[in-house]
């Protein structure tokens, strides 16, 4: 067989004697000869021709499936332990026997090929082993370019029902083989499927419901073809017709009868002995397509949810997962996974789907190694493919992600350095990506502090939504920031509290990604925040008038209150404490060695006061909603007296004492503030 032939081995059965091109001119030549008879042999040129058709198309489709969307290098050295206990763990197999560097790929992700062409890879079979043991049906959620599609082509490997793929014994060497604890997987799923394989990431991207509409027919329909040509000899000659005439139709209005064209093939597999799986790669991007067009359609007064874009993703999205994991196919598939960015399993889009297992970058501790490259994984590359480049640098610029207890390197970013030979971010230059870029500026002026914070190296701790409701995204905090995390800006690390994490930014290539893509919006709130802690800083040093610093603070949090930011937007009818947490964000940036807060009554009136504390200065900050101000009304009483602090304050036995009254009401058409700024204690 040619070494560059692709299409040849799915349809010749690896055998280039016969080669297309040589059976279609011995075909002309059969046409022009004497001994053809048009009325005689015109069935046989109609069903040549349509073989010949189908053969190609089936060949092509299969390509169009497995589509090059991630790389993870996947080749291992071979165990020396055989009675390892650890089947995740992962080596490198030296590819090259006389000392030459090992071949890495950073531009494809099929693994068959891979294994072909004999690149060196990172052993990730365990991933089939735990994929295939315990809930038929998975859904496993983690950033871009962290191999989700590598692994899916890997698992699609080893259940195809495929004479060509058994002969290959392609995972010969792999821990999946290897390994004594897969065992009953190797017996009970190797080699007995049908597979179904989607990705929808290639027709997500439609600005409008018809065309997404159009796109995902088209999609599906050719995606049935494919599998027809390949299933061909397995289907009755009466259902294979009504199949491929439902193929050949030019235009097609509804899901439901190409679905009815699957569940026909999937019945006629399982009666000749195959088992069912179907893999859905890139299962909610178009849901995320959603969002990037949501930012345009909400910019325009309109609600996400009465679009026609929303409507019409999230009708055909149903009844495709209701039909292939709960109605449509009976019994249900042997093995259904999907995998994506994001956690939508309450959304309604699931709403009728209880039977799936989800496996989030919040919450697994199953498959937390197997996607990403742990710190021995990136030492076995250094050393393998002889790069220059030092570990250092790539703890500096990759590292930092933290899923379940496992600490991991981005991937394709790893390869693209030691391909390249160079640092640099590879990972923001992913399509996807941009999605979340859109959704950065949609977050306001207030979003952008947030992340002129995390690029400041601070931490933020914040409530995260860990399941994604799709009426809800561009309307809640939490929702925001669930979104960055699971598409891998932030790394997030649980706290004690429930539903709280610690957010970062994981690494130097994602801040610079971030640097230059929001150069212009950072550098603006940068200026107007550094402003607000020239004011702290200057009651700290003593070299700040109370009344400068009244209207510094009081100028920058009228400017706050009231920008516009569906996410981040506050109102009076907000809690005490969503207000309260909102302060302590903008006061991240303030000097001190501790900050203490709590929310407290007095006389009838909720309060919120923080405590900032360096070693010889105390500003207490009092935050108080009121109905109004007036020039009848001291604003003061409304605020503790200094006496209510003063036992703290003389344990902590510092120089200088603020306080910074803040008082907050409905004005006309916004939010007004009002702050005082008073020295309350020198040398106490």
């Amino acid at each position: 067989m040619h070494s560059t032939c692709k299409i040849c081995p799915q349809l010749f059965d690896n055998n280039c004697s016969a080669l297309p091109v040589t059976i279609f001119s011995q075909f002309l030549k059969w046409i022009f000869s004497k001994d053809f008879n048009l009325k005689m042999h015109a069935a046989a040129v109609y069903f040549f021709l349509l073989g010949f058709v189908l053969a190609f198309a089936s060949a092509a489709t299969n390509q169009m499936i497995e589509t090059l969307e991630e790389s993870i290098p996947t080749r291992h050295v071979p165990r020396t332990d055989q009675n390892c206990q650890d089947p995740t763990s992962s080596e490198l197999f030296q590819t090259s026997t006389n000392g030459d560097a090992v071949h890495v790929q950073t531009s494809a992700s099929d693994f068959t090929e891979l294994v072909k062409e004999n690149v060196a890879i990172v052993d990730k079979t365990a991933f089939i082993g735990l994929a295939l043991t315990g809930n038929r049906f998975k859904l496993i959620t983690r950033p871009r370019r962290f191999g989700k599609t590598t692994n899916l082509s890997m698992l699609e490997a080893f259940l195809r029902k495929d004479s060509l793929v058994t002969s290959q014994n392609l995972f010969a060497n792999y821990n999946i083989t290897k390994e004594p604890a897969f065992e009953h997987v190797r017996r009970n799923h190797q080699n007995q499927y049908a597979v179904f394989h989607f990705s929808f990431l290639s027709f997500a991207s439609k600005r409008t419901g018809s065309k997404f509409e159009s796109a995902f027919l088209l999609y599906i329909q050719t995606v049935l073809f494919g599998y027809v040509g390949k299933y061909n000899t397995t289907i009755d000659s009466r259902e294979k017709l009504w199949i491929e005439r439902l193929c050949f139709q030019q235009k097609i209005d509804s899901l439901t009868p190409l679905l009815m064209g699957y569940k026909t093939l999937i019945e006629s597999l399982r009666t000749k002995g195959y088992k069912i799986a179907v893999l859905v790669d890139e299962y909610d991007a178009p849901i995320l397509n959603i969002i990037d067009q949501g930012t345009r359609t909400l910019e325009a007064g309109k609600d996400l949810t009465n679009s026609e874009l929303y409507l019409v993703t999230l009708e055909l999205m149903r009844e495709f997962y209701l039909f292939f994991f709960k109605d449509g196919i009976k019994p249900s598939p042997d093995k259904g996974i999907l995998v994506g960015i994001s956690y939508l399993a309450k959304t309604s889009l699931f709403s009728d789907l209880s039977n799936f297992e989800e496996f989030t970058i919040f919450n697994d501790q199953t498959f937390n190694s197997l996607f990403g490259f742990t710190k021995i994984e990136v030492d076995d590359l250094i050393i393998k493919s002889k790069t220059q480049l030092k570990y250092k640098d790539f703890d500096e610029w990759y590292d930092g992600y933290k899923f379940g207890d496992a600490s991991l390197f981005n991937p394709f970013s790893v390869l693209s350095a030691i391909k390249r030979n160079k640092f640099e971010t590879f990972w923001g230059q992913t399509g996807s990506i941009k999605v979340f870029k859109s959704l950065i500026c949609y977050s306001g002026r207030i979003g952008i502090l947030h992340i002129h914070l995390l690029l400041s190296g601070h931490a933020l701790e914040k409530t995260i939504e860990k399941d994604l409701v799709i009426e809800d995204l561009f309307k809640k905090e939490e929702t925001y920031w669930s979104l960055l995390a699971q598409a891998g800006y932030l790394n997030a690390v649980k706290t004690k509290k429930d539903d709280v994490f610690e957010l970062r930014i994981p690494n130097k290539e994602v801040k610079d990604y971030i640097k230059k893509a929001f150069a212009p919006e950072l550098r603006k709130e940068q200026e107007e925040y550094d402003k607000f802690l020239e004011t702290f800083k200057g009651l700290q040093n003593g070299n700040e008038s109370n009344q400068n610093g009244s209207k510094s603070i009081q100028e920058y949090l009228n400017i706050h209150y009231n920008s516009p930011s569906p996410y981040f937007h506050l109102d009076l009818n907000e809690s005490m404490e969503r207000f309260g947490k909102d302060l302590e964000t903008l006061l991240t940036g303030v000097p001190k060695d501790k900050m203490v807060s709590d929310i407290f009554t007095e006389n009838r009136q909720e309060i919120y006061e923080a405590l900032v504390i360096t070693n010889d200065t105390i500003i207490i900050i009092d935050l108080v909603k009121v109905d109004a101000i007036t020039n009848d009304t001291a604003p003061e009483q409304h605020l503790p007296t200094f006496k209510n602090h003063s036992t703290v304050l003389e344990k902590l036995k510092a120089s200088k004492y603020y306080k910074i009254g803040i008082w907050i009401w409905k004005g006309i058409e916004k939010i007004a503030v009002e702050v005082m700024v008073d020295l309350i204690k020198s040398h106490m």
